[in-house]
C-alpha cells in the first residue's frame, strides 16, 4: 500500500480515492516504468540469437572496437576481442537489445514521463504533500545517484567494473551508429533517471522514513542488480562469477552509498513540516506548510 510519513507538523488526514490514484500513477509512471525500460530490452539481448560468422563478416572490420571503447578502457577492449566467442554473444545481446530499447523509450518511456509531469502539477495544486513526495523522491534520487556514481567510477578506473555501463545505455536508445558524444549525454540522462526513480519508489512506498530503511533499500537494489538481465548482458554472471569480486564489493559499496544519499535528503525534503528544498527554493512547492 502507498503510503507517506508525516511530522507532527502536518495535520493526519486519510487519503482520497484520487490521490491514491495519483500516486499509484506516479509509481508506475516515474517509479517503474523507467527501471524497466533496461530489463526488458537486456531480457531480449538475453534470447536474441548468437551472431553468426557471416554476420560478423559483414560488419565493418571496426565496428567491434568501436562500440567496446565506449564502455571499456583500451586493455578491456583488447581481452574482449581476444575472445571471439564471447565478443560475438556480447554484441548479439547488444544488438538484440537494443531495438527494443530504442522502441519502448520512444512509445513507452517518454510517454510515461509525460503522465508523471502532469501527475506532478495536478498533485501540486490540490494534494501538495503527494507533490512534496514526488518531487523530493525524484531529486533525491538524483543526488543519490551522484554518491553512488563516485564510488562506480572508482571500481571502473580500478579495472572492478567490466565496463562503464551508461554509454551502454545511450547506445542502446540511440544505436550504435550515434556518435559517442551522444551516445553518452544520452546514456547518462538515462542513467539519473533510473537513480531519480528508485528515489520515488522509495518515497512513494515508504515516505520519509529513516536512514537504515533507505540503506536497506539500497542493498536491496544491489541484490536485484547482480542477478539481473543488463548484468548477465555483460556475460560476467550472476554476483560477477566470472568477473571477480571487485564488481561484487564496488557495486555493494556504491549502492550503500546511494542509500545514505537518499536516506539523509529524504529525511530533510520529504514527506515532512519544513523541508530543506523548499526553504530554499519556495518555488519548488514541496511544502504544504508553504502554500
Amino acid at each position: 500500500m502507498i503510503a507517506y510519513s508525516r511530522s507532527p507538523a502536518v495535520t493526519t488526514h486519510s487519503r482520497s480515492l484520487t490521490e491514491l490514484g495519483l500516486a499509484a500513477l506516479a509509481l508506475l509512471a516515474g517509479g517503474i516504468i523507467p527501471i524497466l525500460a533496461l530489463l526488458v530490452a537486456a531480457t531480449a539481448g538475453l534470447f536474441a540469437p548468437p551472431l553468426r560468422p557471416e554476420q560478423m563478416a559483414m560488419m565493418p572490420k571496426d565496428m567491434p572496437q568501436m562500440m567496446l571503447s565506449r564502455i571499456m578502457w583500451p586493455d578491456q577492449v583488447a581481452m574482449a576481442t581476444a575472445m571471439p566467442e564471447k565478443l560475438m554473444a556480447m554484441l548479439a545481446g547488444m544488438m538484440g537489445a537494443q531495438p527494443v530499447m530504442a522502441g519502448f523509450t520512444t512509445y513507452v518511456l517518454l510517454p510515461a514521463l509525460v503522465v508523471l509531469v502532469l501527475v506532478y502539477f495536478f498533485a501540486r495544486q490540490h494534494h501538495p504533500e503527494l507533490a512534496n513526495c514526488i518531487l523530493a523522491g525524484l531529486a533525491a534520487g538524483v543526488v543519490a545517484t551522484v554518491a553512488l556514481d563516485a564510488v562506480r567510477l572508482m571500481g571502473f578506473w580500478l579495472r572492478w567494473f567490466p565496463a562503464n555501463l551508461p554509454p551502454m545505455f545511450g547506445m542502446l536508445i540511440l544505436g550504435p551508429q550515434s556518435s559517442p558524444g551522444q551516445g553518452e549525454f544520452v546514456g547518462y540522462l538515462y542513467h539519473f533517471l533510473n537513480g531519480a526513480s528508485f528515489g520515488l519508489l522509495y518515497t512513494l512506498i515508504v515516505g520519509r522514513g529513516r536512514l537504515s530503511w533507505a540503506i536497506g533499500w539500497g542493498v536491496v537494489i544491489w541484490l536485484l542488480m547482480m542477478i539481473s538481465p543488463p548484468l548477465l548482458l555483460m556475460g560476467v554472471g550472476p554476483f560477477g562469477v566470472n568477473f571477480g569480486p571487485g564488481l561484487v564489493v564496488t557495486a555493494f559499496v556504491a549502492h550503500v552509498a546511494f542509500g545514505v544519499a537518499l536516506g539523509w535528503l529524504v529525511e530533510r525534503w520529504a514527506c515532512a513540516a519544513g523541508p530543506v528544498l523548499a526553504e530554499r527554493a519556495p518555488w519548488l512547492h514541496l511544502n504544504p506548510a508553504t502554500r
